[in-house]
């Protein structure tokens, strides 16, 4: 804080004045003039609080940057356990993931529980895309997860399509 504001008389008139309208936030008041040494010409006025953008544009223009960012194959957030970002910002299936996926969704439509399929996992030491453990929330997200299905917009390897027909097996 400057020393002669605090000291000039000025100061003191805009405190009080402060006090008596009530105002407690600084972006309240605005100095119109600078104070003069006499202390009495100094006008106050009342600013708007500054405009922030509405959250529901911000929701909106973000929501729609990540589903063309879905749509073009992009990165668009963290790793995700089925694909790989390349050093462009593109991402491509990792068919090795692609393929626990598809044990997954296979053993839940078999009867088990999800908790049941993310043990066996972890007994088979299969890690996560980021090297933690299976629990059954994320078994459940990453088997529901709908982005998985852009995966046939890609070339297929030879050992993935047989390994589908043969009926598949968990790949650490």
């Amino acid at each position: 804080m400057d020393e002669t504001v605090a000291t000039c008389p000025s100061f003191n008139e805009i405190l009080n004045d402060m006090k008596t309208r009530d105002l407690r936030q600084p972006w309240q008041v605005k100095i119109q003039q600078p104070p003069i040494k006499g202390g009495r010409n100094v006008k106050v006025s009342i600013k708007s609080k500054p405009k922030k953008p509405e959250k529901s544009s911000v929701s909106k223009r973000t929501k729609k940057a990540m589903k063309k960012l879905k749509a073009n194959k992009r990165i668009f957030t963290g790793s995700i356990y089925g694909w790989n970002a390349k050093k462009d910002g593109t991402l491509v299936p990792n068919w090795k993931e692609q393929n626990n996926i598809d044990c997954m969704k296979s053993m839940l439509a078999g009867g088990q529980s999800a908790n049941s399929v993310a043990k066996y996992m972890n007994t088979l030491g299969i890690k996560g895309k980021r090297g933690g453990r299976w629990s059954s929330s994320s078994v459940l997200r990453i088997t529901r997860y709908k982005f998985h299905a852009a995966r046939k917009n890609f070339p297929e390897p030879k050992w993935f399509t047989t390994s589908m027909k043969k009926g598949s097996r968990f790949k650490p």
